[in-house]
């Protein structure tokens, strides 16, 4: 299984790659994730060209199996992150290790977009990102033209937001969130007990 369905995915290439959130969320729903573990094993220095590596661990539970438990690591440099997200490689390698090991324990082959180098890819004249809805997973009318330099900021998911994602989280939340991320805190609202 490539991707499955109902999993937000940005092309990237003509190529759709799955969000971190999405995948988070799914490995929640869908896949009986009980534990997600973070480890920093490298931290950026001069020495060794800014960059950071982390290793992560999913532990998945279903109810009628055995435990399974995935480990992989991700990494991050200069050279492999957006500009805006340089200053962020530590943060970058943990999203991109976690995203690795949810992604084998889902049975998810593409790689992730926090993994795919896009400053390169734009860079070499293939165009900018195009976010692809999870319902359809069709090639979207209207393409990412140009960022917004915003990035979703629940958890470690980092994702660079469409012009259009900026209000409707601002306005609900004061705070950005892709729209993976504004469902999920949206319904987590909507669960919470009336005081």
């Amino acid at each position: 299984m490539s991707i499955p369905e109902g999993i937000e995915c940005v092309t990237v290439n003509r190529k759709p790659h799955p969000l971190f959130g999405s995948v988070l969320l799914y490995a929640r729903e869908k896949c009986y994730l009980r534990s997600l573990e973070v480890e920093l094993i490298q931290a950026p220095t001069e020495a060794n060209g800014q960059m950071a590596i982390c290793a992560a661990t999913a532990t998945f539970a279903p109810p009628d199996g055995e435990v399974q438990v995935y480990t992989d690591i991700g990494d991050a440099s200069p050279a492999s992150l957006a500009s805006a997200m340089r200053p962020h490689a530590c943060r970058m390698a943990s999203t991109r290790a976690m995203g690795r090991a949810l992604r084998w324990g889902c049975g998810i082959t593409s790689a992730l977009y926090e993994e795919v180098d896009v400053g390169e890819t734009a860079a070499a004249g293939n165009g900018a990102p195009e976010r692809v809805p999870a319902a359809t997973r069709q090639p979207a009318t209207a393409g990412r033209e140009g960022g917004t330099g915003k990035f979703c900021e629940f958890e470690e998911c980092g994702v660079e937001l469409h012009p259009s994602e900026l209000k409707p989280s601002w306005d609900s939340f004061k705070k950005r969130f892709c729209k993976t991320h504004l469902e999920q805190m949206r319904r987590k609202l909507a669960t919470r007990p009336a005081a």
